[in-house]
């Protein structure tokens, strides 16, 4: 068939004998993109937002607790650091000294550092009942 013969698509070869007229049919739309930006947008201020540091000094006496309130600060690492004493750590909110459910923090070693995904978070500190020494150290909350 000559090029340009009604009919004729592609490159000239292939009749349109199905009917369709190629140049009435429209174009796919554009994808609605909106949804896909607001995920962007909830994933940008989840992750990277200001950075943080807060740091907590705590001295803990036998038997004692304190609850840091941090759930209204995203953030994704604590770091303990313990001078004196062994201090029990509880992600959450109150929780009793001798309960179970807690991460044990010896004294003389390095800080310990643990990272999670992105949440605000309350944390209960605690020292044995039968402790000899008041628990002493530092708690901070990063966001990196």
């Amino acid at each position: 068939m000559p090029w340009g013969q009604t009919g004729v698509r592609g490159f000239g070869a292939l009749p349109s004998g199905d009917g369709v007229n190629p140049d009435a049919v429209q174009p796919p739309s554009a994808p609605d993109v909106s949804q896909a930006l607001d995920d962007i947008h909830r994933i940008a201020q989840k992750y990277d937002g200001p950075p943080v540091e807060n740091t907590q000094p705590f001295n803990i006496p036998a038997g004692g607790t304190i609850t840091v309130d941090y759930s209204q600060t995203p953030h994704n690492s604590i770091i303990v650091n313990i001078e004196t004493g062994t201090v029990k750590l509880w992600i959450g909110g109150q929780t009793h000294p001798n309960a179970v459910g807690f991460l044990t923090f010896p004294s003389g070693g390095s800080p310990v550092q643990l990272m999670f995904s992105t949440n605000g978070r309350y944390y209960t500190l605690g020292n044995d009942p039968a402790a000899a020494t008041n628990a002493i150290g530092t708690f901070w909350i990063e966001r990196l």
